[in-house]
């Protein structure tokens, strides 16, 4: 069984649990988060690293801000262009 870790963010709900080994844990909570809020089109734009926490010369925390969002279907293209409705939250990893 892997072990995994918990992502606290300012999204909607409770933390989100990504694999403690995986190398991109801002990208994958921010996916997770992005369909937890916006359903199955939950997609997330933009992923930006903010800061790094560092102690003892090691860095042990890092902020990330998303741009989360739902697609736009065929409709919403043809009316409105290809953009992403969404917003922008925090991702304490």
């Amino acid at each position: 069984m892997s072990k995994t870790t918990m992502i606290q963010h300012t999204g909607e709900g409770g933390p989100v649990r990504v694999p403690a080994d995986d190398p991109h844990k801002a990208a994958t909570a921010a996916g997770i988060l992005a369909r937890r809020m916006y359903g199955a089109r939950g997609t997330v734009r933009a992923l930006r690293h903010d800061s790094d926490t560092v102690s003892g010369g090691r860095v042990t925390g890092s902020t990330w801000q998303a741009f989360i969002g739902r697609a736009p279907t065929d409709r919403d293209r043809r009316k409105y262009g290809s953009s992403v409705t969404g917003r922008n939250v925090w991702i304490y990893e």
